[in-house]
């Protein structure tokens, strides 16, 4: 876990430029946070704690708290690992965000379906790399 970029979340977004109508998206946790050593880490830990009672998701949006779920709450458990952190009980999973109900997610989220996403590793040479499906 050296490198920024050795570990990827890739989705297929919708692009009504692109002949399939979609195309990949490759996000990096290094675009999603900046943490470049332990002290960082511990402080974006300590900030990002409790948003929705601290109010440090901004802006306070719908598509800001989803991105929380999705992007930041794994860039986090990345870091974690990269720098042999424990992983604080918070932030081991996210299915509190996954369970509430459909009505409080439409209403925190704008959607019903949140992702279910991690950093993974990018196995150089492996097939699923050279076809950038993961």
């Amino acid at each position: 876990m050296s490198d920024r970029n050795d570990h990827v979340i890739m989705e297929l977004v919708r692009d009504h430029t692109a002949r399939t109508g979609k195309t990949l998206k490759v996000t990096t946790p290094h675009q999603v946070l900046h943490i470049n050593e332990v002290g960082e880490l511990k402080a974006q830990l300590a900030h990002y704690s409790r948003p929705f009672i601290r109010h440090v998701v901004h802006p306070n949006t719908q598509f800001a708290r989803k991105f929380y779920v999705e992007k930041v709450r794994p860039a986090l458990r990345y870091y974690c690992l990269k720098y042999s952190v424990a992983v604080p009980a918070w932030l081991k999973d996210d299915s509190y965000f996954h369970d509430l109900p459909d009505d409080e997610k439409m209403s925190l989220f704008g959607t019903t379906k949140l992702a279910k996403r991690e950093f993974r590793p990018i196995v150089k040479g492996s097939p699923d790399a050279e076809a950038g499906v993961q």
